[in-house]
């Protein structure tokens, strides 16, 4: 069985590396690939055999083919493992199944995710360097998925752990779902730059973490997080620390604006803000189960000529604390009447929202604003004469 053996450090300055693996000619054999690949060049690596099957890295933004290609078939056994650190400058397109076994993948550049991608973490015990980890994956770049693809586990080994870490780290840090069904993540995954979905349902099988400066937007593509337990022993849902979720669309499971899960239960931490609606249009969004702390926000936008208005749709149960803002609106030289719901639990709502600061506007010399509504079942905002 082919085994790519992890050794030293090397940078490529535009050059290429063809055969079986680096120093080993064509045939397969074992080999040496650096522990950490700087890739600052225009370089290329082509192994026919051996664990880098058919990878063609070039590094001048050009989009390449794949890495690591299936086991032939009957070769079962022929297990693909990739271990060290990967930094990538350039662009590297995955068409194809990665296994990663204590890997740690730096991406400053751009990965392009293609049909038949895949990325799992080993079932091995081996860790990345002062982690937990048996694999991770740092985006400090651009991560693109234009086809159905997987961020799980060798042979579904489950117990094990592994991280996707999307920082942006001073740099625009994006992971973009912008064609097929979407992607399936079993990795616990924290975000503090941009995740835009544009297609497909996304699977966060292990909960995710969004934190402060990050932007969640769905966009034509949707969200699920299953009911269940992590393998931190986390209740998965989408916890959101900061930053803003924002879109159109659904997500299957617990929003959870302004908690962290300790010590077996859930603690009201810095919230974000839930906004249904792109930028400062409107729209519906529509979530399992929904909860915010007093540290959290949700933002209303109205559209007054078209008698329009944001409106968060929780299936099941909704607990209300923290802020209620409404965007400037939208035509607001026009509005004199109009009552706006904004917010259906059909399992009911528990709470109120402890803090909300009526617009005013003025038409003709009359001057209005919202009175906000609460019930067990419906939020609404109707416009009254203000004073």
């Amino acid at each position: 069985m082919p085994i790519l053996e992890i050794t030293t450090t090397f940078t490529m300055e535009g050059k290429s590396v063809t055969g079986g693996a680096l120093g080993a000619g064509g045939g397969g054999a074992p080999g040496t690939v650096p522990s950490v690949i700087n890739m600052t060049g225009t370089c290329a690596f082509a192994w026919s055999q051996g664990q880098f099957d058919n990878v063609n890295h070039k590094l001048d933004g050009t989009a390449t083919t794949g890495v690591i290609a299936p086991p032939p078939a009957g070769q079962i056994d022929n297990k693909r493992l990739v271990t060290g650190k990967l930094e990538n400058y350039g662009t590297i397109s995955s068409t194809s199944y990665v296994v990663l076994d204590g890997s740690w993948i730096q991406n400053f550049g751009r990965i392009n995710l293609l049909d038949g991608w895949r990325f799992d973490g080993a079932d091995s015990n081996n860790v990345v360097p002062s982690t937990t980890n048996v694999a991770e994956i740092d985006n400090v770049g651009f991560i693109d998925d234009t086809t159905q693809g997987r961020i799980g586990f060798e042979n579904n080994v489950t117990t094990r752990r592994a991280l996707l870490f999307n920082d942006a780290g001073g740099n625009p840090s994006i992971i973009r779902v912008s064609a097929g069904n979407g992607m399936d993540i079993l990795w616990d995954v924290q975000s503090y730059g941009d995740f835009e979905l544009l297609s497909g349902n996304t699977n966060f099988g292990a909960g995710i973490t969004a934190g402060a400066g990050s932007s969640t937007r769905l966009n034509d593509g949707n969200i699920s997080v299953p009911d269940t337990i992590n393998a931190l022993g986390t209740p998965t849902a989408f916890y959101l620390t900061g930053g803003i979720l924002d879109g159109v669309g659904r997500i299957d499971g617990a929003v959870l604006n302004g908690f962290t899960f300790q010590m077996g239960q859930l603690i009201p931490t810095l919230g974000g803000i839930v906004h249904p609606g792109i930028g400062p249009g409107t729209g519906v969004m529509v979530i399992g189960t929904y909860a915010q702390s007093a540290f959290g926000m949700l933002a209303i936008s109205i559209d007054a000529a078209n008698q329009l208005n944001s409106l968060l749709f929780v299936k099941t149960s909704a607990f209300i604390d923290g802020e209620l803002f409404v965007l400037p609106i939208a035509g607001a030289a026009s509005l004199t009447s109009g009552s706006f719901p904004f917010l259906l639990a059909f399992g009911g709502i528990t709470g109120n929202f402890s803090h909300y600061d009526p617009p005013v506007w003025d038409v003709g010399p009359t001057r209005y604003t919202l009175i906000l509504s609460e019930s067990n079942s419906v939020d609404t905002l109707t416009v009254q004469q203000y004073g």
